[in-house]
């Protein structure tokens, strides 16, 4: 768990700083409503990263009180989160 939270790290730190890339070079996207919907689902996933992290210590110091069933969703949202954004990305529907 804590190579794959590296590499979680690594692809977010990728993602801001791409993305901070494209808001510089391309100040267009702040009138496009479909950037601003791909910027709070991206928020949401880089809060998630960081409430895994939570997560993960709870699990090393055997106090978490989530099930097995909540966990296996919770897992699943990341992939939900990016079936709409890179429709979003791709597509810019509006």
């Amino acid at each position: 768990e804590r190579r794959l939270f590296a590499i979680m790290t690594l692809g977010m730190a990728a993602t801001l700083a791409l993305g901070i890339g494209l808001m510089i070079v391309n100040t267009s996207v702040f009138s496009q409503g479909w950037f601003h919907v791909k910027l709070v689902l991206l928020l949401a996933l880089f809060h998630y990263h960081f409430f895994c992290r939570k997560i993960m210590r709870e699990l090393a110091e055997g106090r978490c009180q989530r099930s097995d069933k909540w966990l296996r969703f919770f897992n699943e949202a990341p992939a939900i989160a990016l079936l709409a954004i890179v429709p979003l990305a791709t597509l810019k529907p509006f």
